[in-house]
């Protein structure tokens, strides 16, 4: 029936849809086990990057490079950080901060392997380098520091000759700038050792991996016979960074010493910052050499800060001439002795097809092309220093493949001496040979070849080096067939006796009047040095204290007793008083005291003082000159004093004053700090001097001069003096070497912006200047006591042996401040003497000499493309 069909599906319906809630009351839909592994995954990653984060380290560990050294901070995995002991270098760290911005002070030193602070020879001060850093939260930062890099006590060489900085570390850490709590302080950097000779060319190229080649020159890496089992197996380290989007290169050029030729390829000027651009025209001046590849590099510089130094400027795009090539083969193609070498294949010869192209080079003033060279390099002294440009690309394979390279590379490019290549029996294998300098075989490791750069500060000596050129058929040679030589003294040297004023005797010889130190070789900074020795004779004999005599004793005592009894009585006797004179006495008692005082000054040591001895060095048509000061700081009661640079790339270090053993071992350690601030000043913090003693320290600076001293005229004949400086000059003394003798003149004094007519006489012929010398107590051989004597600054500028043919050198002295230095809290008492060492004009460059044979006779060819 109709209706119990309806009430059948009715309760079937109801049945159904009870049947279904059951259902999902147990579960329901079916679960995709897909998804729940996917929410799985996301929960357990979620929990991870929780643990993750908990555990992340505040800072990622520091990686260490050393500039201009290799970009330790990119991809570079060398564990190796070389420096060069006794300079400063610029450290840099690479880090991030993973929690938070963070706001520190970045302090870095040199330790010992025990992790202790390096003390700075014979003194009781150890340094620290600090500067304010920020790091904003989960960015890469560079933190840059200049650090100077100390030889550990002794100062003496393993077997090896490496110097005794084996087992000093860097050690830098972030510090809180509030209580000077460590933030962070990853592990300790050990640092490798340079040798004496041993510097950094640096390659800035578009294409830096173009220049590898160089590292397989035997300018760069010589044959090893005699090298040590340890170390850099190099004369050169080869730099070669990626120049993109910064330089390494310090922003100090007093930190460029160990840098020896920069070769520039197709680079952006303005990849350096304003500071490294200073810097390297700096370097230039002071003995630094710039190898300018062309032509791609022309439209780069071209109003750049480097364009007004250029020594030539580009023309148009041609071909190198047969003509060219033979001039060129002539000179530097060394054919080989070997009788199964064809010499043609020697040549410069350019492939068939394949032309070798060039920029027409247009010489610009005073410039010249380097002779033997078919006008394909030009080059221009800039101070004691040059620039060199090539008509063609360096890395162009025709050259790199050219087996007369290296010759070329070493005498034009380089301009260092020929050399001469020969036999060994050394225990590297067959093929390995050696190399000496063909006219000095002595010299085969004296620093002087590797690098022009000289600082008078640093590297001026007061020896006359003793020898000749020679052939290599007159050098001492074992059973062997070896070369003897010392594997880093090279010649010998006397030094003069005290007597002498200077030696104005002898031939021109290069590489002389400057010293090589043992360990840090040339530009190194030395509180032993010839100039630092002076200063610290000139500084103890003017700062020192001394008690009074006898004679200030018992003149006192008469006045004191006259003014007390007579002329007391004598007064109040006049004036009816008499029982006066009683209570005068203590008045009199009191400002006779106050007298006393006024009149014994340091001798009885209740005022600071301070003794500033600068020395300047300036270079021709250069505005910037080198700042060394000394400053002597004397106290009657324990002082700590801070000295502030203006410039924030000068260094500065407190200054050994070469206390006896027993007296510096009694003395604490004492710690101080050399600060730089990233844009406005350095400063010397910390430095504390002890009761009734004399503390002395060192500063360096490059300071602008509104002018300097210019020569007029030609020759000696016709020579004028203009003084541009903004000082009157004493005690001038110019002297100059030519056709092969020392002339010299003299004037009494120099007004700023005055001139003079100079009369010059031969050296022999010197008892004018010397009377004139001896006439004023700054400059008279019989030293004063308390004056700053500076006779001793003369004979050091004057020495024949740092003067070449066509050099004319100025030597004076003034009392007047050099701008830029203040010390708190500031002494009471002030003098300045500053001493001007400028080198006024340079003589021409020497023919560059090419190599005696060819290293292909002895030595097994490199990596030749």
């Amino acid at each position: 029936m109709p209706g119990d069909r309806q009430i059948v599906s009715r309760w079937f319906h109801v049945t159904f849809v009870a049947w279904l809630l059951t259902l999902t009351g147990c579960g329901g839909c079916i679960k995709n086990p897909l998804k729940t592994r996917q929410l799985e995954d996301e929960e357990r990653r979620q929990a991870e990057l929780a643990d993750k984060k908990k555990e992340e380290p505040p800072f990622v560990p520091f990686k260490t490079a050393v500039w201009p050294d290799t970009d330790r901070t990119g991809e570079d995995t060398d564990p190796r950080v070389f420096v060069k002991p006794g300079h400063w270098a610029q450290i840099a760290q690479l880090t991030r901060a993973n929690k938070d911005d963070v706001t520190a002070e970045l302090v870095t030193k040199c330790v010992d392997r025990r992790q202790s602070d390096i003390p700075l020879p014979r003194t009781p001060y150890r340094v620290s380098s600090s500067r304010p850093i920020s790091l904003p939260k989960k960015q890469s930062r560079e933190l840059n520091s200049t650090v100077f890099i100390p030889m550990l006590p002794g100062g003496g060489r393993d077997d090896s000759g490496m110097s005794s900085l084996r087992g000093v570390s860097v050690d830098a850490r972030l510090r809180s700038p509030r209580g000077g709590r460590d933030l962070y302080r990853p592990p300790i950097q050990p640092l490798e050792p340079l040798r004496p000779y041993q510097y950094y060319v640096v390659v800035l190229a578009q294409y830096p991996d173009s220049y590898g080649y160089l590292s397989s020159r035997h300018t760069v890496r010589p044959p090893v016979e005699d090298w040590a089992t340890s170390g850099l197996m190099t004369d050169y380290l080869l730099v070669r960074p990626n120049v993109v989007t910064r330089v390494p290169l310090p922003e100090s050029s007093l930190a460029w010493s160990p840098i020896a030729y920069i070769v520039w390829d197709d680079v952006d000027p303005k990849v350096l910052s304003l500071a490294q651009q200073e810097a390297l025209v700096d370097w230039l001046h002071w003995g630094g050499h710039l190898i300018v590849s062309g032509p791609s590099s022309f439209a780069r510089l071209r109003g750049s800060f480097l364009e007004a130094y250029l020594p030539a400027s580009d023309g148009n795009i041609v071909d190198v001439t047969e003509q060219q090539l033979q001039e060129l083969n002539a000179s530097w193609s060394i054919v080989p002795t070997r009788q199964n070498l064809d010499p043609v294949k020697h040549d410069l010869t350019p492939a068939a097809g394949r032309p070798l192209q060039m920029t027409e080079l247009v010489l610009k003033e005073d410039a010249q092309f380097v002779p033997t060279t078919a006008n394909l390099v030009a080059e221009r002294r800039l101070g004691r220093g040059r620039i060199a440009m090539t008509a063609f690309r360096l890395d162009d394979v025709q050259i790199r493949s050219w087996p007369s390279f290296d010759g070329f590379l070493n005498g034009v490019l380089f301009r260092r001496p020929g050399r001469t290549f020969s036999p060994t029996a050394g225990s590297f294998g067959e093929g390995n040979g050696a190399v000496r300098w063909t006219d000095y075989p002595l010299m085969r490791r004296d620093a002087r070849a590797y690098t022009s750069l000289r600082y008078f500060g640093r590297d001026a000596t007061a020896r006359w080096s003793r020898y000749a050129r020679l052939d290599a058929s007159r050098s001492t040679r074992d059973s062997a067939g070896d070369t003897q030589e010392d594997a880093i003294v090279q010649f010998e040297e006397t030094r003069l006796a005290p007597g002498d004023t200077w030696n104005l005797n002898g031939d021109a010889a290069p590489y002389t009047g400057y010293r090589v130190d043992p360990i840090a070789g040339i530009g190194g900074w030395s509180d032993f040095c010839a100039v630092a020795n002076e200063a610290r004779y000139a500084l103890q004999r003017a700062a020192g204290i001394s008690v009074p005599d006898g004679r200030f004793v018992a003149s006192v005592l008469g006045v004191y007793l006259i003014a007390l009894v007579p002329v007391n009585w004598l007064i109040f006797r006049i004036m009816g008083r008499v029982e006066w004179a009683w209570f005068a006495a203590p008045l009199i008692a009191i400002v006779g005291a106050v007298g006393v005082i006024r009149s014994a000054h340091l001798d009885i040591g209740f005022v600071r003082s301070r003794t500033d001895l600068s020395v300047v060095e300036l270079q021709t048509d250069y505005g910037r000159g080198h700042v060394t000061r000394f400053s002597g700081l004397y106290t009657s009661l324990s002082t700590s004093y801070t000295a502030r640079l203006d410039d924030p790339s000068s260094l500065a270090l407190p200054f050994s004053v070469d206390p006896p053993p027993d007296r510096l071992r009694q003395q604490s350690p004492r710690t101080v700090e050399y600060r730089r601030d990233q844009e406005s000043e350095a400063a010397l913090t910390g430095y504390s001097v002890i009761s009734n003693s004399t503390g002395m320290f060192r500063a360096e600076s490059m300071h602008e001069f509104a002018g300097t001293p210019a020569l007029v005229g030609s020759s000696i004949n016709d020579y004028q003096l203009h003084n541009g400086l903004p000082f009157p000059l004493r005690g001038v003394v110019v002297a100059s070497r030519t056709k092969g003798k020392v002339y010299l003149s003299s004037v009494a004094e120099m007004d700023s912006s005055s001139k003079v007519k100079l009369q010059f006489h031969e050296a022999a012929d010197n008892d004018a200047i010397i009377q004139d010398l001896e006439s004023h107590p700054v400059t008279s051989s019989t030293v004063a006591e308390g004056e700053v004597n500076l006779r001793g600054f003369y004979r050091l500028a004057l020495n024949a042996a740092g003067l070449q043919e066509g050099d004319v050198r100025l030597v004076a002295w003034s009392d007047q401040e050099v701008p830029g230095m203040t010390i708190s809290p500031d002494p009471n008492q002030h003098t300045y003497r500053t001493v001007f060492v400028m080198n006024l004009r340079y003589g021409n460059w020497s023919l560059p000499q090419a190599d005696a044979n060819s290293a292909v006779d002895f030595v097994s060819m490199r990596g030749l493309d």
